[in-house]
């Protein structure tokens, strides 16, 4: 992607937000040096262009293998949505492929955007807060795998990363897995 600005970067964000209905949204509390860091989500899965790189801080995937999708477990909920935090200089799909690895050590192909996560803090910044402010994306994409033999290899808040069947798997995941996933077979029809 050519260098886009932070200033036009907001914009397109500001256009896209007036042209599309999120399929849900939820409000969250992170935690930022012991404070809670409360968040509104919006979860786009009607997204055709790539959103621009100053915005993107994180990169994720609805991995499929077949009739199944990879799941992960953490201390906190289960998820079909891998990935993580990008890497200074870092493309989206350097990114997806070394948090897959990292978490689930699992490989892809033929990935695809799939949606955005639009999250917005709705708190004063913390002082000491050097993320992006007030605005953030994540990339979610949809990929395939042919391993289908996950697991977790040593990552420090994921406990578990298994494939399993998507309809099981829908009865397990947090709302955005569910929203990625169901979009993910829609995207696969």
């Amino acid at each position: 992607m050519a260098f886009v600005r932070i200033d036009d970067a907001s914009a397109w964000l500001e256009r896209f937000v007036a042209e599309h209905i999120p399929r849900a949204e939820e409000d969250a509390v992170w935690t930022f040096e012991g404070a809670p860091l409360p968040l509104h989500i919006d979860y786009y899965d009607d997204v055709s262009d790539a959103p621009p790189e100053p915005l993107v801080t994180s990169v994720r995937a609805v991995v499929l293998c077949g009739d199944q999708v990879l799941t992960l477990r953490n201390p906190d909920a289960v998820h079909a949505l891998p990935g993580g935090r990008r890497e200074l200089g870092e493309s989206f799909e350097e990114t997806l492929r070394r948090e897959l690895l990292e978490e689930a050590a699992c490989t892809i192909t033929n990935h695809r955007l799939l949606g955005i996560a639009h999250l917005r803090h709705v708190a004063e910044r913390p002082r000491s807060y050097s993320y992006l402010y007030p605005d953030f994306l994540w990339a979610i994409y949809v990929a395939d795998s042919d391993a289908p033999d996950a697991s977790c290899i040593g990552d420090d808040y994921e406990i578990e990363a298994r494939f399993e069947p998507v309809a099981a798997a829908l009865n397990r995941v947090d709302l955005p897995s569910r929203i990625y996933i169901e979009a993910a077979l829609r995207a696969r029809d």
